[in-house]
């Protein structure tokens, strides 16, 4: 289990930290989220542990249901 949650948290630093050079819509957004990723992915490394790595994608997925990702349409592109 040990060598998941390091798998795990590893690719989620990578993608964090290829996210804080995102240069598009929602650039702060995106790099408040990475940030986020990184530093609970840091918290799965030292802690052992896999909730830490939940509760940083929860976060994310909040952020995500409230339009801050660039990636997922607002109800005001659906309306003409």
């Amino acid at each position: 289990m040990k060598i998941i949650i390091y798998i795990l948290a590893t690719i989620s630093i990578v993608l964090s930290i290829s996210g804080l050079s995102y240069e598009g819509p929602k650039k702060n957004a995106v790099r408040l989220s990475s940030i986020i990723s990184i530093i609970f992915s840091s918290i799965a490394i030292v802690k052992v542990s896999i909730i830490p790595l939940i509760i940083g994608f929860a976060i994310n997925w909040i952020f995500r249901l409230l339009g801050m990702d660039p990636g997922f349409p607002s109800k005001k592109s659906f309306k003409k």
